[in-house]
């Protein structure tokens, strides 16, 4: 949700829900996951609650070394859904 929304709408059904609520679920369900950066983006795209990010945005995260690996597999490099989360959360303006 953008920074400053209380609540977003969904795009298939139209339903309003709390942006907060929403992001807490988010959390909790991710927090597992582990992804490659294109593949984590796709998915915040696709989520009602997700904080909108560019794929560029997060490669340069990776290069900075804001968002670190947490392990490799024939995809690649996999990164922390809830790590991503946390960094978009607060650079969304």
């Amino acid at each position: 949700a953008p920074k400053g929304r209380r609540t977003v709408t969904c795009p298939k059904c139209h339903t309003a829900h709390d942006a907060g609520r929403l992001l807490e679920q988010a959390h909790k369900k991710f927090s597992e996951y582990a992804l490659t950066i294109p593949h984590i983006v796709r998915l915040l795209d696709s989520t009602a609650a997700g904080p909108k990010v560019k794929l560029k945005t997060v490669y340069k995260w990776a290069e900075r070394g804001k968002l670190k690996p947490v392990r490799r597999n024939h995809d690649g490099l996999l990164y922390s859904v809830a790590q991503v989360l946390r960094l978009a959360e607060n650079h969304v303006k």
